[in-house]
């Protein structure tokens, strides 16, 4: 694992970036969990890609799981969450009140080539809710593109997920929202 956030060890209002490089490891790129993580912000990193964003370095499972009752936490703005060996991002385990805002999942730095996770670009799982995904302004719009699985799925694994929020963002094109770039790629 690349970075562990956990509330055992007082892991609340750290901020990671802008300019990390998260890829390469054995097991996810960072985990926030625990009911006492909170208002923790994931801004401007490179996940499971190279330094520029253009090319796979894959962690060998998620890229940013929030999970164990983490909430109030921020992915993004400015983060590149692409190349990795499950999903982008995952919301479990009664994560709450989270945000992800403003990210290239599942496509290069530019947001208009495919650098795909090998599952979903987001899911939402395991009684997490009210998740905000995008938001109000165009920097809060996710590129959601070029994944291997679905772009977003919600009640992933059959688990009840309620109030959360998907707005503003852009689920199988590019960031123009002019070219398709497809989720569910043949492999």
């Amino acid at each position: 694992m690349g970075i562990w956030l956990h509330a055992g060890f007082g892991a609340s209002e750290n901020t990671l970036g802008p300019g990390n490089i998260i890829s390469g490891n054995a097991l996810g790129g960072i985990v926030i969990s625990g009911s006492d993580s909170s208002g923790n912000n994931i801004i401007g990193n490179r996940i499971g890609t190279n330094v520029d964003g253009t090319a796979p370095i894959p962690n060998g499972s998620v890229g940013v799981w929030i999970g164990n009752g983490a909430t109030n936490n921020t992915i993004g703005p400015g983060n590149v969450i692409s190349g990795n060996d499950a999903e982008g991002v995952v919301l479990s385990a009664d994560a709450t009140v989270n945000r992800v805002i403003g990210n290239r999942i599942g496509t290069d730095a530019s947001g208009v080539l495919p650098l795909p996770n090998a599952n979903d670009g987001i899911q939402i799982r395991k009684g997490a809710t009210g998740n905000t995904i995008g938001g109000a302004s165009p920097e809060e719009s996710n590129v959601v593109s070029g994944n291997f699985g679905y772009g977003i799925t919600i009640g992933a694994l059959g688990d009840p997920c309620v109030d959360n929020i998907v707005r503003n963002n852009f689920i199988g094109t590019d960031l123009t929202g002019t070219i398709a770039l497809g989720n569910l790629v043949p492999r």
